[in-house]
């Protein structure tokens, strides 16, 4: 029962600094090269995603 409680509290707060520097976080990872490559590949990967980019980048006049 303690190592459960222990393990709540310990994942409450993880979860607080997760939250409160998320953008922290998410700069440090993208400057990681195969981490960016790896999250551009996974959005790609959604149809509404990639139609909605691909939309923006092949504007035709």
């Amino acid at each position: 029962m303690q190592n459960f409680l222990l393990r709540i509290i310990i994942l409450g707060i993880a979860s607080f600094f997760v939250y409160r520097y998320r953008s922290n976080l998410a700069n440090t990872m993208m400057r990681q090269p195969w981490i960016r490559k790896l999250a551009v590949r996974s959005f790609m990967k959604i149809p509404f995603v990639r139609d909605r980019m691909g939309g923006q980048i092949l504007q035709f006049q």
